[in-house]
């Protein structure tokens, strides 16, 4: 797994040595999108699992060097501190806006059943709510 993880983020610094930075990062933007947007159609699992867990994983890790890469030729002196502020926005982006979607979800902190939201039609209610 680390050799799909090393050799996507290589793919995407070579992409912007060999395009524009901007243009790849618009490409690879609009390509995740779509198959979040794909991916919520599938019917089956492993369909699913294909789109979803492994080519949105190595979009993502072309797009997550690209920022890191640029960032560290504008500030040769601050890698750390730059490297440091890139992945602490990308740790803390899903848990300050996992937050805001479960409060917007379920607004009244309805507690799930036996760890699911199945089995009370209020539950039930909040799951038909998701796109």
């Amino acid at each position: 797994m680390m050799f799909c993880y090393g050799v996507t983020f290589r793919l995407g610094i070579y992409l912007i040595e060999v395009i524009h930075p901007i243009i790849v990062m618009c490409v690879l933007t609009v390509l995740f999108s779509a198959t979040v947007f794909i991916a919520s159609f599938m019917t089956h699992i492993w369909g699913f699992l294909a789109l979803f867990g492994i080519i949105f994983g190595l979009i993502i890790g072309m797009t997550f060097m690209i920022p890191v890469n640029q960032c560290n030729k504008y500030f040769p002196g601050k890698k750390l501190y730059v490297n440091g502020i890139i992945l602490a926005g990308t740790g803390l982006g899903p848990v300050i806006f996992g937050q805001f979607s479960y409060g917007f979800i379920n607004p009244h902190s309805l507690k799930p059943i036996n760890g699911y939201y199945f089995g009370d039609p209020e539950l039930e209610g909040l799951v038909q709510g998701v796109p």
